[in-house]
């Protein structure tokens, strides 16, 4: 299965997938509140959905290059901070424009966390192993995506749409804690070889 070590990274990969799967779904229950809150249609509200959708795909493309050029985990790093500080921005932003714009922000880097995290596993796996942490890590993906749209629609109905962002900021923030001492143990492990 792996050494702790291994397990450990694991771990973070699929703490960093579950992050960016809950930030996409989290502002889907919440559409209304935020229309009412800043005065703008349902429809205009929606594009938070979008707004965050088309750079997370769009990221997918060039992120895992760069991380093939600077190294993956050092850019898992940068993507999980990067996504943790947007989707603190989106809880505390002041307009609708702010929202919107960090939403944009937090999809870029949480949808480059996906191919830098599978790549990373082809990578640490061989052809026997790396199957079942893909499907593991598509768990992840999936599971957060599910818990996102769970927690958006629960937080947002009794504590307010801002909880239910600050909710995602908060599982990035997590993330991004996990993604930084994974860097420090793989520079460990590099040292002691």
């Amino acid at each position: 299965m792996g050494s702790p070590a291994q397990m450990a990274v694991l771990f973070v990969f699929a703490a960093c997938a579950f992050a960016g799967g809950f930030a996409l779904r989290i502002a889907d229950p919440v559409v209304l509140a935020v229309a009412g809150d800043f005065g703008v249609s349902a429809a205009t509200a929606a594009l938070l959905g979008t707004g965050f959708a088309v750079p997370y795909a769009m990221a997918q493309l060039f992120l895992g290059p760069i991380g093939d050029r600077y190294g993956k985990l050092q850019c898992i790093r940068v993507c999980s901070v990067g996504l943790a500080a947007a989707l603190v921005l989106c809880a505390l932003a002041p307009a609708f424009g702010l929202l919107l714009s960090a939403r944009a922000v937090a999809g870029v880097f949480g949808g480059g966390l996906i191919p830098l995290v599978l790549a990373s596993l082809g990578d640490r796996y061989g052809m026997q192993e790396r199957q079942v942490m893909i499907g593991r890590m598509l768990f992840a993906i999936i599971s957060g995506q599910m818990l996102g749209s769970m927690v958006g629609g629960a937080v947002g109905e009794h504590a307010g749409w801002r909880s239910a962002l600050a909710a995602a900021a908060a599982v990035g923030v997590l993330a991004a804690v996990a993604a930084r001492r994974a860097v420090g143990l793989e520079g460990r492990q590099a040292r002691g070889r």
